[in-house]
């Protein structure tokens, strides 16, 4: 929701190449009606099959809000949190309702810190699924290139070979998808 709203207000958009030593100004206008956002990220079967750790709360980030299951706050009775409240909390329905918990639960994307071979493959798989085989395999070509090159100026300086090949494997499906 936030996310396309900001996409409108910058629907009108140019930006000026010569702010970054370049000439012209590039019109950036964009349709965001265009726009299919695709929210990518841990699910519960991922979490499970790695082991990672759950955080026992649902704080968000800002201090001066109450945690997610908490009726007072702002996102409480959306219904994203709501569903996530019902299937990964253990939650019960109270007299208003609502989910709500006791055993409020969450765990962060940075927990993939412990595993960033999966993180990365998280990513790729879901940029991948939106690009031809044909497209990949002239990035991945382009970036050998390039990274010959820098190894040509840059000799020894930074360990390992950098040829990391995305993986072939195909998304996975979230729950209910």
């Amino acid at each position: 929701e936030k996310l396309l709203k900001n996409l409108f207000d910058l629907r009108n958009a140019f930006y000026d190449y010569s702010l970054d030593g370049g000439q012209g100004i590039v019109d950036l206008r964009i349709n965001p009606g265009d726009i299919e956002v695709d929210r990518f990220g841990l699910n519960y079967e991922l979490i499970e099959e790695l082991g990672l750790s759950w955080i026992d709360n649902l704080k968000s980030g800002n201090d001066k809000q109450p945690p997610l299951n908490n009726p007072r706050h702002p996102d409480f009775k959306k219904p994203y949190v709501q569903e996530y409240i019902r299937d990964y909390c253990d939650g019960y329905l109270n007299r208003s309702g609502f989910y709500t918990t006791n055993t409020p639960r969450k765990c962060e994307a940075n927990a993939l810190i412990a595993n960033i071979e999966e993180g990365r493959r998280l990513c790729e798989q879901a940029i991948l699924k939106y690009l031809d085989d044909s497209v990949v395999a002239e990035h991945e070509a382009e970036l050998i290139e390039r990274r010959h090159e820098l190894r040509a100026i840059t000799g020894d300086w930074f360990p390992g070979n950098g040829d990391h090949k995305p993986s072939r494997r195909r998304p996975r499906r979230r729950k209910g998808e």
